[in-house]
């Protein structure tokens, strides 16, 4: 079903028509949202009982914070209070709205801005609240026992009909357009959350109306959506910028909206109590949290659905994740460490209607592990004969800058800092009383250790998460400056295997200066460090197969600092062994010298993209099948080859390496050349070869493209 909810058209964008207001946009989105978002968002909703609201307690506790556009609800009783803060990210009129129409005269509701200031005080309906940017503090009020459920909205939205220049899609803004004329594209952007929450994407569009929706998740995968079949579009998301394409399938129709909505923390489930769940009609996976405070020797979770082929993961982020494990109905797991977790159910398919299921999840825990809050201080205390003290810290992303430091009362007390990634196995150790910094490899959690060795007393122990440090580029060297004693950390990203890894420091002449470069081995868990600590302030270090992941990297200064900078050199080294033809011949050509097959020889000269001599050009244009071939100085096994096309390119259909020992040519790659517009480099993907060859074979389809299809040059890449 086909749901328009509003009847007037409205348009708000970057670009507004004459007699535009917003004004007119909010009345028309509460009109809609007076009868039509309990039906959007109703059976959405996850089991009530798991998010009950606070029994009164003095004094009350602070607000919970909310998202824009997180859909919110909470059983209360007549009586109680409870209170809700969401960070409005530009003044504006925002909506405050129920999701079912009936509740509205159960709760009272009184809004605050960031000074204390009462901008709303009456009975829940869709109240219309000019607020300032900043925090804005929601009291509800139980008139009768009920469940409490609404979304606070923006008029923060806008899309663009140039894919070049898109617009901002916030959480909980809307668009709406009358009368659109063509695509729309945005960047629907996403605030980072610590868990995983589903976005809700509404596109209402006219009845009839087709228009092919997509969100590009990156890591997350291509979610796409045809309102011809249904409204929303679901995925789910820890925060990001996801480019947002809209395009009508055939007439645009007379209305457009958009409106992103946000799901909200997924629901907790109870340790050995079995929860009795349900994967919501028109969906085919639900997600709940596990929230572990010690070590856990084995955790097991079952899931009782209605078939053989429902699944089951355990995970501890939706991408880039240290745990993932995934199987058919129950999983079992060892030594998994305090923090959150999410197991996500999934049927094979979507369901037509609601289906229930129980899942259950047991296990054998170890002694509570106090966890570590960021900037918190924890204090502690050996007894005699106490060696260690173990706590837990969560990082949320990759390449934060970790600080562990240790404060004790006694200058004769000497312990030790360390932390790592798995019980038992320390990676980073403190050194005399300074603190421990280290940049994290990835988001999760990290075990901290305190060693007494051998003395006991008092100590405050204080972590220290803060934002990812500075990332190297390796397009481009990066400046700095460090000052006596100092050390700067940077984070590089390795996406790749078996690459060669060149760090190059060079620093002020009269600065004294030291690099290393730190990682954690995949293979063995155990990190690694190179180094270069010599005399002066020019540095390398190198690694010849690096491993993917976050590298640290890091610069210390002596007594004397200065200014510095670094470059990075990552580099596939079957990509190194580039060279150009040296002899070439063709099966026709335009001229004996000026466009014969020997200018495809050498690295390119043709300066501009044209019709110029100094190209290799059939004889006739439009002449079928032509064949350039070319020979080189050294034998490779060819891992890419990039042909540059500088007039009417993209008639190239196929490229042969030849193999000498069985005398015949073997193809590389066939297909359609992509090429449209010279100059052109175009590199086929090509089928790796066992042998070794210093002779290619191109062909061209001249009839493809019309008139001469002109080659300047072609590189043959591989290792000897």
């Amino acid at each position: 079903m086909n749901v328009f909810p509003f009847s007037t058209p409205v348009h708000a964008g970057s670009e507004q028509p004459p007699g535009f207001s917003r004004r007119n946009v909010r009345q028309t989105l509460l009109a809609w949202l007076g009868v039509g978002l309990f039906f959007l968002l109703g059976s959405l909703m996850h089991t009530p009982s798991l998010r009950a609201a606070p029994a009164p307690q003095e004094p009350p506790p602070p607000p919970q914070a909310i998202l824009p556009g997180q859909y919110v609800f909470a059983e209360m009783t007549a009586g109680t209070s409870t209170r809700y803060v969401v960070d409005l990210p530009e003044a504006g009129t925002y909506l405050v709205t129920p999701v079912e129409e009936a509740e509205v005269p159960v709760f009272d509701l009184l809004a605050t801005d960031a000074t204390g200031t009462e901008i709303y005080s009456a009975p829940l309906a869709n109240a219309e609240l000019a607020a300032e940017a900043g925090p804005l503090t929601l009291e509800f009020t139980a008139n009768q026992d009920g469940l409490l459920a609404f979304v606070v909205l923006g008029p923060m939205g806008a899309l663009s009909p140039d894919p070049a220049q898109p617009n901002v899609l916030t959480a909980g803004s809307f668009y709406a357009e009358n009368e659109p004329d063509g695509p729309r594209y945005g960047t629907l952007v996403i605030p980072a959350t610590d868990y995983p929450q589903e976005v809700l994407l509404y596109v209402g569009v006219d009845e009839g109306t087709s228009w092919q929706i997509t969100v590009d998740g990156g890591a997350l995968g291509t979610f796409q959506l045809n309102t011809a079949q249904e409204n929303l579009l679901r995925f789910w998301s820890q925060g990001g910028e996801y480019p947002l394409a809209l395009t009508p399938e055939d007439s645009p129709g007379s209305r457009l909206l958009v409106v992103p909505f946000l799901g909200g923390p997924p629901p907790a489930v109870p340790l050995d109590t079995p929860l009795a769940a349900e994967v919501r009609a028109g969906t085919s996976e639900a997600l709940y949290q596990i929230s572990l405070d010690s070590i856990y020797t084995v955790l097991t979770a079952t899931l009782d659905a209605p078939g053989d082929s429902w699944n089951l993961t355990l995970l501890d982020r939706l991408v880039d994740g240290a745990v993932n494990a995934g199987g058919s109905g129950q999983l079992t797991l060892t030594e998994l460490l305090p923090g959150t977790y999410y197991l996500w159910v999934q049927a094979p398919t979507a369901v037509d209607s609601a289906q229930p299921f129980t899942l259950t999840v047991t296990g054998a825990a170890g002694d509570p592990i106090p966890r570590l809050e960021n900037q918190a201080a924890a204090p502690g205390e050996f007894a005699e004969g106490e060696e260690q003290h173990t706590y837990w810290l969560s990082v949320p992303q990759a390449g934060s800058l970790i600080t562990l430091s240790l404060q004790v009362e006694s200058p004769d007390v000497n312990y030790t800092i360390q932390a790592g990634l798995q019980p038992g196995a320390p990676l980073w150790r403190g050194e005399d009383d300074a603190p421990l910094r280290f940049v994290a490899p990835r988001p999760g959690t990290y075990l901290v250790d305190v060693l007494s060795n051998g003395t006991p007393g008092p100590y405050t122990l204080l972590a220290e998460v803060a934002d990812p440090v500075v990332a190297l580029d390796p397009a481009a060297p990066t400046w700095d400056q460090i000052g006596p004693g100092e050390t700067a950390f940077y984070r590089l990203t390795v996406d790749a295997p078996d690459q060669l890894l060149t760090v190059i420091l060079v620093g002020n002449p009269a600065a004294e200066l030291d690099l290393a470069v730190t990682w954690v081995d995949p293979d063995t868990g155990q990190l690694q460090t190179a180094s270069s600590t010599g005399e002066g302030s020019v540095e390398v270090v190198s690694q010849s197969r690096t491993v993917p992941g976050i590298y640290q990297v890091a610069v210390q200064a002596g007594a004397v600092g200065g200014p510095y900078l670094l470059m990075v050199r990552l580099e596939d080294p079957s990509l190194l062994g580039s060279q150009w033809a040296i002899e070439a011949t063709a099966s026709s050509q335009y001229g004996e010298t000026s466009y014969s097959a020997t200018q495809a020889t050498g690295a390119p000269d043709t300066p501009v993209p044209g019709d110029f001599p100094t190209a290799w050009a059939p004889e006739n244009p439009d002449d079928g099948l032509q064949t350039l071939e070319l020979r080189y100085a050294h034998p490779v096994f060819p891992t890419a080859i990039r042909i540059y096309e500088t007039y009417n390119p993209g008639a190239v259909v196929a490229v042969e390496a030849y193999n000498g020992e069985a005398d015949e040519w073997v193809t590389l790659w066939s297909g359609q050349d992509p090429s449209q517009e010279a100059p052109a480099a175009f590199s086929p993907p090509i089928t790796p070869t066992d042998f070794a060859t210093d002779r290619l074979r191109l062909t061209l389809d001249t009839d493809v493209v019309p008139g001469w299809n002109e080659i300047d040059a072609v590189q043959l890449i591989g290792r000897p």
